[in-house]
């Protein structure tokens, strides 16, 4: 396979912007209070897989210590307890508008009697001179290993801390670039039990364009970029907000990961979709329908990760892709635009054949939206404003 080239990053009328994968040291440890959390949702169903979220605005509780050999600020959180034990975790960070630096993001597994050993999970740059964003490859142990934007470990851990590195030359100062970091936590060692009937009625978003990543050069592996600029451009149509209206070569440009290599790296995409002023955006694991319809049904779109092969029900390896879910069918069924397709940016997909491509992500999703939206429930989902 000839691995693909990084794409060309245009310039876009009028926009002035940061530069932006489908498929260590020991210290004392404190508790951390729940209190100092955003938010922390999680579902835990017997029989199910369990997610999680949890999610930080400030960074009080962080120790912050200055790394002169490195020129870094260092930021560490507290020990964190998960509500339920997790074999996979993912980062998400959304950075101040404007920013220029380079931040490391990593996470480390917290077990008693053992050093805490941290795994990066992403260099992300911005500015002149700062180089590219990129993850870090060969991070493999007898714990677990990094897949480009996911910490996979071996056993079900219960404990883990978050960590954080910004540049110090361009930030003499302690003052977190950072406005909002989150982790989503996920354990799929239950066998999965009967699915909950989705309560949502019939709906469907008609704000969120339809782009064909076919339709620009490179645009093959382009998936998960043209689903944030669709949800971008929704935002940009329902908001009055043009900044929001960025073209699918430009965000391809931006989440490029040399080191995947590829623009599918999740953590990337988020990044770049909450780096716009008043605008938030991680990625997270999902419940069930249940819970994506209550966004869609909200006016939320939800870009949401899959087996391409098995959403069209063909026969082949497996496959990542992203689909943006924009609402369910009167008969139940997923419906969702797919940049992949030009004859069909618009399936309406079986409920069951949902499921299963969907599971070959465990259920993740990009979760795009204003700062201060409001709650759209169920209680126990993925919901960090």
């Amino acid at each position: 396979m000839v691995s693909p080239s990084p794409p060309t990053r245009p310039a876009t009328a009028g926009f002035q912007h940061r530069r932006a994968r489908t498929d260590d040291w020991r210290r004392p440890h404190r508790w951390l209070p729940l209190a100092v959390f955003l938010t922390t949702w999680f579902l835990i169903v017997p029989g199910q897989a369990s997610s999680e979220c949890r999610a930080w605005k400030d960074f009080f509780s962080f120790d912050v210590v200055r790394d002169d050999a490195r020129q870094e600020w260092v930021w560490t959180s507290p020990t964190v307890q998960a509500a339920a034990p997790f074999r996979e975790l993912i980062l998400s960070w959304n950075m101040e508008f404007g920013w220029a630096g380079q931040a490391r993001f990593e996470a480390g597994i917290v077990e008693e009697g053992a050093p805490v050993h941290f795994y990066e999970l992403g260099w992300w740059c911005a500015g002149p001179g700062e180089g590219a964003s990129r993850s870090v490859r060969g991070q493999k142990d007898e714990r677990g290993e990094v897949q480009t934007d996911t910490l996979v470990l071996r056993n079900p851990a219960k404990h883990y801390q978050v960590r954080f590195r910004t540049s110090a030359a361009t930030r003499q100062s302690a003052r977190s670039p950072i406005r909002f970091l989150a982790v989503s936590l996920w354990n799929d060692a239950e066998s999965a039990g009967p699915a909950r009937e989705p309560g949502a009625s019939a709906h469907e978003l008609q704000s969120v364009p339809r782009y064909c990543q076919l339709d620009h050069a490179g645009g093959s592996v382009w998936c998960s970029p043209t689903s944030v600029s669709m949800v971008l451009g929704h935002w940009a149509k329902t908001l009055g907000r043009p900044d929001l209206d960025v073209t699918v070569p430009f965000v391809a440009g931006e989440v490029f990961d040399p080191a995947w290599p590829g623009t599918g790296n999740w953590s990337f995409n988020v990044a770049f979709a909450g780096s716009f002023p008043k605008m938030r955006a991680y990625a997270a694991r999902f419940s069930g329908l249940e819970e994506l319809w209550a966004w869609t049904s909200r006016g939320i779109p939800v870009p949401v990760s899959v087996c391409y092969n098995r959403l069209k029900q063909e026969p082949g390896p497996t496959s990542g892709h992203l689909v943006v879910c924009v609402g369910r069918a009167e008969d139940g069924g997923v419906i969702v635009h797919d940049p992949g397709s030009r004859s069909m940016p618009r399936r309406v997909v079986s409920r069951e054949v949902f499921l299963r491509a969907w599971a070959h992500s465990n259920q993740t999703v990009y979760v795009v939206h204003p700062e201060g939206t409001e709650w759209p429930g169920p209680p126990g989902g993925a919901w960090l404003e």
